[in-house]
């Protein structure tokens, strides 16, 4: 015969260990939150890093061309006054020259503006999976959990009917019937 304090025991003791295991779900989930967090401070950081070195090697280029431009230029106009028609020719080749060069470094920052989107892409991404797959590892936990849960008030349930069983009988009163509803 099972009594009323055994059961409170036991429910207490059922109650500390579901609490025991759902705490150590939440910090197997918040331990993959902070590291899909982490990767994706270490993927900005990448990033960052990348556009700050193609930026600097961009304005580096378009700097070089503008100063061989310059220099075209004043070699162009100081040639010019001697050499008439041929100089106009090479001055006009020079700015071509130039503006093919300045076309060639707007493309090169645009390729790397668009490179550096793609990896912050690609980190968002990869963030995005693993926080899916620290919600994917903690949810058979849950599960298990409910199904501990649900299989101990099950036993709960039927330990308490045969206590109740083994106090009407112990009471005389064989007929569970008339005791649960109350009538002698």
């Amino acid at each position: 015969m099972i009594r009323a304090t055994e059961l409170v025991k036991l429910k207490a003791e059922l109650r500390r260990k579901t609490n025991q295991t759902m705490g150590h779900l939440g910090d197997k989930a918040r331990e993959g939150k902070d590291k899909a967090y982490e990767k994706t401070q270490e993927a900005k950081d990448n990033t960052n890093s990348a556009m700050g070195s193609l930026g600097e090697k961009a304005r580096e280029g378009k700097d070089k061309t503008y100063e061989k431009t310059q220099e075209a230029k004043d070699n162009t106009n100081s040639a010019m006054g001697s050499l008439g028609e041929k100089a106009r020719e090479d001055e006009d080749k020079t700015y071509e020259t130039a503006e093919a060069a300045k076309e060639k470094t707007s493309s090169a920052a645009q390729s790397a503006n668009e490179k550096a989107s793609r990896a912050t892409e690609a980190a968002k991404e990869k963030t995005k999976e693993m926080a899916q797959a620290a919600g994917k590892k903690a949810e058979p936990g849950k599960e298990k959990t409910g199904g501990i849960i649900q299989k101990t008030g099950e036993q709960v349930k039927s330990m308490a009917q045969g206590a109740l069983d083994t106090l009407k009988h112990t009471a005389g009163r064989g007929d569970s019937r008339n005791f649960s509803q109350g009538v002698p």
